[in-house]
């Protein structure tokens, strides 16, 4: 009989060899009682095609019974392997220095008492770093190497362990790691989070989104901590974005227990948004763009009406000329049109409930935004 989580778990033969391992089934206990559900098995022989084989015969010595640690070993006297473990897990706000952690084991039956580290950062040049020390057979050290300054978008290292104890490595599978990190692309801007806990932490959670994708989290926090301040920091591009604070009770973060709250400051200092009194969940829909500080997007003469619209929305241009782009709240494109006369007139019919941005960029540089809002 099998229980659930068992997946993975061998299928020995008649002289206690391993020959195949579960994956999926039915089969339980039902107290002492077995379900007579079924279990499926995968062979070894399958899975060691499918990349078994670089674990246990990484010599590709034609292996085809191994009968277990020491004596069907894989032995390596000078063996050295490299795991990267310190990398940025957020994403950067713009360019930073960055230190890399590499994680170096003796692999090997001798002692490692020096070896190479090559790395190459983004695809660029490898580099050398020299490591000497003294590690017994499967001790580890923590190695930095030398800061780096990280460029917008993703970024890619990837390490190489090399010559240990000045010979050639014996085993080549575990020589090499890589990781990538992302720092935001273009402007950035700075918005804080300043959340007043009520009485009942364990119910609160918050997120901050673009696109749908979750760019910050925090929550849940301790019981009993009524009115302790918590502070998030947000590092912005320019774009439209979603905080949401939810509470597993239904009852908000104020005020049947305490006097929570929660405000969402621009890179000004101005309040975006603030809140605490609500059922499940508050959401505010805001967005981060350079030209007004990030703080309003009603500038005049740009304008629109009715507001909210319906079925038709009248848009006066400051300009008969550029090109316009509106956005929804999650920051997608609905509409990018060119301004060829003083007044537009859309049907918005058919779009969806909710705030939207309207971006225009003259022919001279000029840019302006107004929010507009659709009901149905």
């Amino acid at each position: 009989m099998t229980e659930g989580g068992s997946s993975g778990s061998p299928l020995f033969d008649q002289n206690h060899r391993i020959i195949g391992q579960l994956y999926g089934g039915f089969a339980a206990c039902a107290g002492a009682v077995n379900n007579g559900g079924a279990d499926w098995y995968g062979r070894l022989a399958t899975s060691w095609d499918l990349g078994l084989q670089s674990y246990l015969d990484p010599l590709n010595l034609g292996l085809e019974i191994w009968d277990g640690f020491p004596d069907g070993a894989a032995v390596f006297n000078n063996d050295a392997g490299v795991n990267i473990t310190g990398v940025p897990n957020e994403v950067l706000c713009g360019s930073q220095q960055v230190d890399i952690e590499v994680t170096l084991t003796n692999t090997g039956q001798n002692t490692l008492t020096s070896c190479m580290l090559e790395y190459s950062i983004n695809d660029g040049p490898i580099l050398q770093q020299s490591w000497a020390g003294s590690l017994a057979p499967f001790q580890s050290e923590v190695v930095t190497l030398p800061p780096f300054t990280s460029e917008s978008g993703e970024n890619s290292i990837e390490v190489n362990v090399i010559t240990p104890n000045g010979v050639n490595d014996e085993n080549g599978i575990n020589n090499t790691s890589t990781a990538t990190f992302a720092a935001s692309q273009g402007p950035t801007f700075t918005y804080n989070l300043e959340l007043v806990l009520d009485g009942y932490g364990s119910e609160t959670t918050w997120s901050l989104r673009r696109l749908g994708q979750v760019l910050y989290e925090g929550g849940p926090y301790d019981d009993g901590a009524e009115g302790t301040l918590v502070s998030a920091q947000f590092c912005l591009e320019e774009g439209c974005y979603q905080f949401r604070i939810e509470d597993e009770y239904d009852d908000g973060i104020c005020c049947d227990y305490g006097e929570g709250s929660w405000t969402l400051f621009d890179p000004n200092g101005d309040v975006v948004g603030t809140g605490g009194q609500f059922t499940v969940a508050q959401n505010l829909q805001f967005c981060a763009d350079e030209s007004l500080g990030l703080t309003t997007l009603d500038v005049v003469p740009l304008s629109a009406y009715p507001v909210p619209a319906n079925d038709f929305i009248t848009i006066s241009w400051p300009a008969h000329q550029g090109q316009a782009r509106v956005m929804d709240n999650l920051g997608r494109t609905v509409k990018n049109t060119a301004v060829v006369s003083q007044q537009s007139h859309w049907d918005t019919s058919t779009w969806s409930e909710g705030t939207y941005v309207i971006d225009w960029h003259g022919d001279d540089g000029t840019r302006q935004l107004t929010r507009i809002s659709v009901v149905h």
